[in-house]
């Protein structure tokens, strides 16, 4: 079963399609495109024009990616530009519109809890407190 992970940050956002058998999985496709939706407008709270036009076209191309690698199952998140902006909601619902693909925002805690695992899964991590 092919399945992908798509993850909506302030600046980058990321893409993952795996092939999932057996209880393992592989990597097919991967990557990471700077979309930039905090630049020009978040510290006032909005995501500006331009950087709306870029999410969408980023979303666009995941979006063929999926398609192209038949990918079955699709989880996609979105961080803290879109729970600060007040018009990050309606990014996400354009994109649901466009692609088809429902995007959760995460809370912090969520987020932070994300990055960890992370780093957990791919360094070697003592038993002694870890700055991350």
């Amino acid at each position: 079963m092919q399945v992908g992970v798509i993850d909506l940050g302030t600046n980058t956002f990321h893409l993952l399609i795996a092939r999932i058998s057996e209880g393992r999985f592989g990597i097919l496709h991967k990557e990471k495109v700077p979309v930039e939706v905090g630049r020009g407008g978040i510290n006032q709270g909005q995501i500006t024009e331009l950087a709306y036009s870029r999410a969408l076209k980023a979303m666009g191309h995941f979006e063929q990616l999926i398609k192209l690698h038949k990918v079955e199952e699709v989880v996609s998140t979105a961080t803290s530009a879109f729970r600060n902006a007040s018009n990050g909601p309606q990014l996400l619902e354009d994109i649901k519109k466009q692609t088809g693909k429902a995007t959760t925002i995460i809370d912090g805690q969520h987020e932070a809890s994300y990055y960890f695992e992370g780093v957990k899964r791919a360094l070697k991590l003592s038993h002694k407190p870890s700055l991350i």
